[in-house]
Protein backbone atom coordinates (compact mmCIF):
# COMPACT_ATOMS: atom_id res chain seq x y z
CA UNK A 1 0.00 0.00 0.00
CA UNK A 2 2.84 2.13 0.63
CA UNK A 3 3.56 2.54 -3.20
CA UNK A 4 -0.30 4.07 -3.58
CA UNK A 5 -0.69 7.35 -4.93
CA UNK A 6 -2.48 10.09 -2.28
CA UNK A 7 -5.24 10.45 -3.92
CA UNK A 8 -5.80 6.72 -3.68
CA UNK A 9 -4.82 6.35 -0.33
CA UNK A 10 -6.97 8.75 0.86
CA UNK A 11 -10.01 7.13 -0.73
CA UNK A 12 -8.93 4.00 1.14
CA UNK A 13 -8.40 5.95 4.41
CA UNK A 14 -11.96 8.00 4.00
CA UNK A 15 -13.84 4.21 2.76
CA UNK A 16 -16.49 3.21 5.70
CA UNK A 17 -15.30 -0.24 5.39
CA UNK A 18 -12.24 0.14 6.36
CA UNK A 19 -11.18 -1.92 9.39
CA UNK A 20 -8.22 -1.16 11.66
CA UNK A 21 -7.16 -2.67 15.19
CA UNK A 22 -7.44 0.71 16.47
CA UNK A 23 -6.36 4.41 15.75
CA UNK A 24 -2.25 3.57 16.31
CA UNK A 25 -2.54 1.30 13.22
CA UNK A 26 -3.10 3.96 11.48
CA UNK A 27 -1.15 6.81 13.06
CA UNK A 28 1.82 4.58 12.00
CA UNK A 29 0.84 3.48 9.18
CA UNK A 30 1.06 7.55 8.28
CA UNK A 31 3.91 7.98 10.07
CA UNK A 32 5.88 5.52 7.55
CA UNK A 33 4.77 6.42 4.41
CA UNK A 34 5.48 10.04 5.63
CA UNK A 35 9.12 9.25 6.71
CA UNK A 36 9.60 7.46 3.46
CA UNK A 37 8.02 10.45 1.23
CA UNK A 38 9.61 13.43 3.18
CA UNK A 39 6.17 14.62 4.58
CA UNK A 40 4.72 14.54 1.16
CA UNK A 41 1.85 12.64 2.32
CA UNK A 42 1.32 14.42 5.41
CA UNK A 43 -2.36 15.59 4.71
CA UNK A 44 -3.17 11.99 5.35
CA UNK A 45 -2.94 12.58 8.98
CA UNK A 46 -6.37 14.24 8.45
CA UNK A 47 -7.95 10.78 8.26
CA UNK A 48 -6.48 10.23 11.77
CA UNK A 49 -8.93 10.50 15.05
CA UNK A 50 -6.22 11.38 17.54
CA UNK A 51 -8.54 11.30 20.39
CA UNK A 52 -8.46 7.51 20.38
CA UNK A 53 -4.39 7.18 20.05
CA UNK A 54 -2.68 5.92 22.99
CA UNK A 55 -0.40 8.53 24.19
CA UNK A 56 3.20 6.87 23.29
CA UNK A 57 2.22 7.12 19.26
CA UNK A 58 0.75 10.44 20.44
CA UNK A 59 4.53 10.77 21.27
CA UNK A 60 5.52 9.53 18.43
CA UNK A 61 3.60 11.75 16.05
CA UNK A 62 4.73 14.90 17.34
CA UNK A 63 8.37 13.77 17.38
CA UNK A 64 8.12 13.18 13.59
CA UNK A 65 5.74 15.49 12.89
CA UNK A 66 6.67 18.90 11.38
CA UNK A 67 4.52 21.60 11.87
CA UNK A 68 5.33 23.67 8.93
CA UNK A 69 3.29 21.28 7.12
CA UNK A 70 0.08 22.38 9.29
CA UNK A 71 -2.73 24.40 6.97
Amino acid sequence: MKKLSMSTLANILNNNKLQLEDEDQLIKFVNEICKENDDTFSNLYEFVKFENASSEVMKEFVYLYNIDNMN
